[in-house]
């Protein structure tokens, strides 16, 4: 399991959106002390067009 995956799998909890708050609240209790921070991965994985990182996976 990666740290996208696991924002993943949170996603599809929520049904397809969340904020970086409820991802990281979701992902620590299942995946303790694994990753820091949601917040740049979930950035990572919005097109630039929509506000995320200008750089690909």
């Amino acid at each position: 399991m990666n740290h996208y995956q696991a924002i993943i799998l949170a996603l599809d909890d929520f049904g397809g959106e969340g904020t970086i708050k409820e991802v990281s609240d979701w992902i620590q209790p299942r995946y303790p002390n694994k990753w820091k921070d949601a917040g740049t991965a979930l950035a990572d994985m919005v097109p630039k067009s929509l506000g995320g990182n200008s750089h690909l996976l």
